[in-house]
């Protein structure tokens, strides 16, 4: 579903809200495909621990409006980084730097 600058996602003709009941409102059309695609994937019980995108995205409006979550976020996302192994940073003046 398309409204103005906002697309939507409808399960049994109803926009999805977020699990904190928020409007999901979408900027992009491929975002609510990409949504919409996790949605369908579901079988006869829906596994909410399969809906990856809709629970980060969900979350993400969520910390626009609770200052705490925001934080929370912003730390697990800062823990990640640090330990993560793709973010490595090697020396500039090494001979194993990658060029562009």
């Amino acid at each position: 579903l398309s409204h103005d600058q906002y697309w939507a996602v409808a399960l049994d003709n109803r926009v999805i809200k977020t699990m904190y009941k928020d409007a999901m409102p979408i900027p992009s059309r491929a975002l609510a495909v990409a949504l919409a695609e996790e949605w369908d994937s579901q079988e006869d019980k829906i596994d909410l621990k399969t809906l990856h995108l809709n629970i980060m995205y969900a979350r993400a409006i969520r910390a626009m409006h609770d200052t705490s979550l925001a934080d929370h976020m912003q730390a697990d996302v800062q823990r990640i980084l640090e330990n993560d192994q793709i973010c490595y940073r090697e020396d500039p003046e090494s001979e194993n730097t990658y060029k562009r």
